[in-house]
C-alpha cells in the first residue's frame, strides 16, 4: 500500500528493475481526484505529493527520480488518468501538452466506453502496467473527498475492466487515513473497489 502518492515512483522503479527486460516499457493508470502532475515551477503548494506523475515521466526532478531507481523515466503518453477532476490550470496545461490521456468521471459513471480504448492501446504498447488508486478518487458521499466523483460500485466496475488486462502487474493504494475514517466508511469503500479489481483478475 502506498502511504502517499510519491510512493508510486518507488513501485514503478521496482517493476522496472524486476521485469527481466533491458528497458521495460511501463504504463500507469492513475485513478485519483488529482493529477499530481505539478512541477516545482508551477505548483501552488510546493508539495512533493503533488508531483509524482511529473517526476515519473521525466518532467521534473530528474535526480530524485534516478535516486528512487526509476531510470529511464516513463513515456508520458503511457499514463492514463481516470476520474481526475481537481487539477490546477497550469498543471492541466502540462498534462495536455505532454500527451497524458484522461478518462473523465462521466465515462466511469456510465459504461467505461472511453476507458477501454486507452487500455487497449497501453496493452499493445507497454510491457507492464501499474495501477495507482487513491481513495479520494471516489465521490464525496463515499469518502472525505471531492464532489462529482464515481461511487464505489462504479469505480469497482472500472477497475474490474482494467485488471482484466494481462499486462497489469501491480496495484498501489494511497491515502486511506484511519484517523479520519471514524466509521470505517473509507476502508469499506476502498475494499469494494479492490474487490472489483480482483474480479477482473479472476475473470
Amino acid at each position: 500500500m502506498e502511504s502517499n502518492r510519491y510512493a508510486a515512483i518507488g513501485a514503478l522503479a521496482g517493476l522496472q528493475q524486476s521485469a527481466g527486460l533491458p528497458s521495460p516499457r511501463l504504463g500507469m493508470i492513475w485513478i485519483d481526484a488529482h493529477g499530481d502532475c505539478n512541477t516545482p515551477d508551477i505548483s501552488l503548494s510546493g508539495m512533493l505529493s503533488g508531483m509524482p506523475v511529473a517526476i515519473a515521466t521525466g518532467l521534473c526532478l530528474a535526480r530524485l527520480r534516478r535516486q528512487a531507481g526509476l531510470d529511464p523515466p516513463m513515456v508520458p503518453r503511457h499514463v492514463v488518468m481516470v476520474g481526475v477532476r481537481a487539477n490546477d490550470p497550469l498543471e492541466q496545461q502540462l498534462i495536455d501538452q505532454s500527451g497524458i490521456e484522461m478518462v473523465p468521471v462521466d465515462d466511469v459513471k456510465r459504461d467505461c466506453r472511453q476507458l477501454r480504448a486507452p487500455m487497449n492501446r497501453l496493452s499493445s504498447t507497454v510491457d507492464l502496467i501499474y495501477i495507482h488508486f487513491d481513495a479520494d478518487a471516489l465521490d464525496q458521499s463515499e469518502v472525505a473527498s471531492m464532489r462529482r466523483g464515481p461511487m464505489r460500485t462504479e469505480l469497482a466496475a472500472a477497475l474490474e475492466i482494467i485488471m482484466a488486462y494481462p499486462k497489469v502487474a501491480a496495484l498501489g493504494i494511497a491515502d486511506i487515513n484511519p484517523e479520519g475514517d471514524v466509521d470505517g466508511q473509507m476502508v469499506q469503500a476502498a475494499l469494494a473497489v479492490i474487490k472489483g479489481g480482483i474480479a477482473g483478475v479472476a475473470g
